[in-house]
C-alpha cells in the first residue's frame, strides 16, 4: 500500500514538473515575441519623442528668427531716428544761425 501511495505521488509530482515544464517552455517560446514588442514599442515611443524634438526644434527656429527680424526692424527705426535727430539739430544750428 505504502509503494502504490508512493507511487501516486511521485506520479502526481511528475505531472507537476511536468506542467511546469510546459510552462516554462512555452516561457522560453514567448519571451523573445515579448522582447521583440518591447523594442518595437521603444521604438515607437522614441519615432514619437524623435518628432516632438523636431517640433520643438522648428518652433523655437521659427521664434528666434521672428525675433531676430523684430530686432534687427527696431534697430534699424532706432538709427533712422537718430539721423533724424541729427539732421534736425544741425537744421535747427543752422536755422538759428549757430551753425555759422
Amino acid at each position: 500500500l505504502r509503494s502504490v501511495h508512493a507511487n501516486q505521488n511521485a506520479v502526481l509530482l511528475s505531472d507537476v514538473e511536468a506542467t511546469e515544464l510546459v510552462y516554462f517552455q512555452q516561457a522560453l517560446k514567448e519571451s523573445p515575441k515579448v522582447f521583440e514588442d518591447n523594442n518595437l514599442n521603444q521604438a515607437v515611443v522614441n519615432q514619437q519623442l524623435d518628432e516632438a524634438i523636431k517640433k520643438s526644434l522648428a518652433q523655437y527656429d521659427k521664434d528666434a528668427l521672428e525675433q531676430a527680424v523684430q530686432d534687427s526692424m527696431k534697430a534699424q527705426e532706432n538709427q533712422e531716428d537718430m539721423e533724424l535727430r541729427k539732421v534736425l539739430e544741425l537744421s535747427q544750428m543752422d536755422y538759428f544761425g549757430g551753425g555759422q
